[in-house]
């Protein structure tokens, strides 16, 4: 019985010994790998990159460590706790890391699976109101970052927190903490977060309320506006229609009519002529050619021609 106690037990200690532990390190940043069992007497520890790159290997006889050229400068080791640590992280340095002792019996320490990452960007967090009435309104909030989003309604200052993540572990999550609003990125090596106060929503939704009826004013002003720029377009219209015709009554037409009459008043006003007497008054007006200017003087020049052609007759 006790040996099957025994045997159960070293089994367990090999797989917990086998066992790889997830590791993230951001890149550029550094990484410590510790031994976390206690190490068997050994002759000799490597540090085994992906099971066939050695990355340095401890003597214990001489108490020296030997680098492989690859890693010379970019990696520590501990003589006391034989931990390794990794600098100047890069994304080609994840991969599988195993410490494994060499003695009377070979076998693996400790493994870890390392993962370097990029850090995440800054996410936004965004807000928009939707006013239900003047003493409440509803609040829409938005988280982004990367590719994820999330949207959560505030309504009676109830918060609804939201997380979602991607399988390339990446999460962004909605969550609320005393005052404040937080909006989450993260992977598992870094994270960022945006924030808003309670009370500064509180406010702008307030004072969305008070400006809700003016802003529900500009649709009657712009139909006034409307309504006083049809009725300006409409008297521009009739004004110059009315212009235009009188104009057109002023005309050429009017002219000639002011002309016929100026010569009709002239004729009526001049003395009627004998009919024997044409011979003679167009000889005297044969005779005596003045240039005119108007109507009126012509006829007055002719009239006094006649009279004195009489007087000569009579002498």
């Amino acid at each position: 019985m006790a040996v099957t106690a025994q045997l159960i037990f070293v089994l367990f200690s090999l797989v917990s010994i086998t066992e790889s532990s997830d590791v993230f390190g951001l890149v550029g940043s550094s990484v410590r790998l510790d031994t976390q069992h206690p190490v068997p007497v050994f002759d000799g520890l490597s540090w085994v990159f992906n099971r066939a790159k050695n990355i340095l290997k401890y003597y214990t006889e001489n108490k020296k460590c030997k680098q492989h050229p690859a890693y010379e400068g970019r990696v520590e080791f501990n003589n006391e706790t034989y931990s390794l640590t990794l600098k100047n992280l890069q994304k080609t340095d994840s991969g599988l890391y195993e410490a494994k002792a060499a003695g009377a019996q070979n076998r693996v320490v400790v493994k870890y699976r390392l993962s370097v990452l990029d850090p995440v960007e800054a996410p936004v967090l965004s807000s928009a109101f939707h006013q239900l009435s003047n003493n409440t309104c509803n609040i829409i909030l938005t988280c982004r970052g990367h590719d994820l989003c999330l949207n959560s309604s505030c309504y009676n200052e109830t918060y609804e927190e939201k997380e979602v993540t991607s399988p390339g572990g990446i999460t962004l999550s909605l969550s609320v903490n005393g005052s404040s609003i937080i909006c989450n990125h993260s992977n598992p090596a870094s994270w960022k977060e945006a924030v808003l106060e309670m009370g500064e929503l509180k406010r702008f939704c307030a004072d969305k309320g008070e400006h809700s009826t003016q802003e529900d004013d500009p649709p009657l002003q712009l139909l006034l506006l409307a309504v006083v720029v049809i009725g300006v377009i409409i008297l521009l219209v009739i004004f110059i229609s009315f212009y235009l015709c009188w104009r057109k009554s002023t005309g050429p037409t009017q002219c000639e009519n002011t002309v016929y009459a100026e010569i009709e008043r002239n004729c009526a006003a001049t003395p009627p002529i004998e009919l024997e007497t044409h011979s003679t008054l167009y000889s005297v007006v044969q005779k005596k050619p003045q240039p005119t200017n108007t109507i009126y003087e012509t006829w007055n020049h002719l009239y006094h021609s006649f009279k004195s052609q009489q007087s000569c007759e009579l002498i």
